[in-house]
């Protein structure tokens, strides 16, 4: 499974800032609502704390105050809610996230031309991942620890 540290704000351009996002819940809508909490779940070890709106609807923690809503799409429970498609996620060893990423099947969804899919930045590293119905993840390594892993990586390939 793939750590979780906090959520941040998606970005598809290099990063100076990783801001916090903002709001205490994530919403999603899934077309197989079933199959969403699975990918979540086996991905990310994210467990279901609660299911609402008559099983239209379930709540998974992601980090210490911060949920996932995923909808089902055809519920009318998701109306009025901003469903986002797009958000980062911050991991502590993003060549290990790599190699999981692999491990489990789950699609890359931006190629940065390099070998392993990862965008470097002057402030940290991001791996973009897509989830069930067109959800676009992006992990992401911050600061020096990144620096470090990404000469030590040079090195090997040298």
């Amino acid at each position: 499974m793939i750590d979780v540290e906090r959520v941040v704000s998606w970005s598809p351009t290099e990063r100076t800032t990783y801001e916090e996002i903002e709001t205490s819940e994530i919403h999603v809508a899934a077309t197989d609502l079933p199959r969403a909490v699975r990918f979540y779940s086996r991905v990310f070890g994210f467990e279901a704390v609660r299911s609402f709106a008559g099983g239209a609807a379930v709540a998974m923690r992601i980090a210490p105050g911060k949920s996932l809503v995923i909808h089902d799409a055809g519920s009318a429970v998701r109306q009025g809610v901003r469903h986002l498609r797009r958000w980062g996620f911050v991991v502590n060893d993003l060549d290990t996230v790599r190699q999981l990423v692999w491990e489990l099947g789950v699609a890359v969804a931006r190629d940065s031309g390099a070998a392993d899919h990862i965008y470097r930045w002057a402030s940290g590293r991001s791996l973009y991942i897509r989830a069930p119905d067109g959800v676009e993840i992006e992990l992401v390594e911050i600061g020096g620890e990144a620096d470090v892993r990404a000469a030590r990586a040079a090195r090997r390939v040298v």
